[in-house]
C-alpha cells in the first residue's frame, strides 16, 4: 500500500486468476474504510508481481480460510 495523499492509498494485490477482481476491490475499500479511516479512498491495482530488492517494501496478507 502507497500513500498518494492524505486521504487516498494505493493498494497492490496479486489475485488467483478465478478470483472476482471488482469483489476485491469492495472488500479491501471496505475494509480500508472500516479498519482505517472512514474518509480514506483506495485505488486497487492488480499486479502479477510485486517489487524486489533492497528498495521493495511489501507486507504479505493472506485471507482466513
Amino acid at each position: 500500500m502507497s500513500q498518494l495523499d492524505q486521504a487516498r492509498v494505493r493498494v497492490r494485490a496479486i489475485l488467483e486468476s478465478a478470483a472476482d477482481r471488482s469483489l476485491v476491490t469492495s472488500q479491501v475499500r471496505t475494509a480500508l474504510r472500516y479498519n482505517v479511516a472512514s474518509f480514506l479512498e483506495a485505488d486497487v491495482e492488480f499486479v502479477d508481481r510485486l517489487p524486489t530488492g533492497p528498495q521493495a517494501k511489501f507486507r504479505v496478507v493472506e485471507p482466513l480460510s
